[in-house]
């Protein structure tokens, strides 16, 4: 005995049938995409209207590096407490490049606390 030749093999599955066709790929996908992109612009904007909240004083002043507390260093975007007080422990600065030789602080990161901080004048408001 074969394997087709048992009852449940010779059903029309087997026989070349097409399954019944529910529209074509491209329409899927194009229904797909029409959900999935508001849901994920939608979690987007939330998160972002969500993190302005929950963080309000963040950047809200340009930082005298020099002489700034913890407190104020802390209001730099990217800025904690440990690399806040590793900036008050390489104090002082000549000019704002110097903030690389902080250990945690590449060119990277000090290319976005860049506008947020100065070494000369008192700390002011945005």
């Amino acid at each position: 005995m074969g394997l087709l030749d048992r009852e449940y093999m010779r059903g029309p599955a087997f026989r070349g049938s097409q399954p019944p066709d529910n529209g074509s790929r491209g329409q899927k996908l194009l229904m797909i995409a029409a959900i999935a992109i508001p849901l994920a612009m939608g979690a987007f904007y939330l998160y972002k209207s969500s993190r302005k909240e929950f963080t309000p004083g963040e950047g809200a002043l340009i930082v005298n590096i020099n002489t700034a507390t913890q407190q104020e260093l802390e209001t730099i975007p990217g800025i904690g407490p440990a690399l806040a007080r590793e900036i008050i422990r390489e104090r002082p600065y000549e000019k704002i490049e110097d903030l690389e030789r902080v250990r945690g602080i590449g060119r990277y990161k000090l290319n976005g606390v860049r506008p947020y901080v100065k070494v000369h004048g008192e700390t002011d408001r945005r």
